[in-house]
């Protein structure tokens, strides 16, 4: 199985206090097994910082994940 994670970021999308919003998913081969839609808790100045909050967020997932499987002895195919 392949274990595939996407990130996004919605730079400032809350039009109350111009926060930015993170959400990520998680596939093994086809199937969703994790995802999250979380507002940002600080205010993000530019595209690039409130990208690199959810590319943090994405990346614990992944390593949490990783490290789940291997304790299982459940073998992914490819490093994610």
């Amino acid at each position: 199985m392949i274990l595939k994670t996407y990130f996004d970021a919605d730079w400032a999308g809350n039009i109350d206090d111009r926060t930015s919003t993170s959400t990520y998913i998680s596939f093994l081969g086809s199937n969703p097994i994790s995802w999250s839609l979380k507002k940002q808790k600080a205010v993000a100045r530019y595209i690039t910082k409130a990208e690199y909050r959810a590319l943090t967020a994405a990346a614990s997932k992944i390593m949490w994940l990783s490290t789940l499987f291997k304790e299982l002895t459940f073998l992914i195919s490819e490093s994610p």
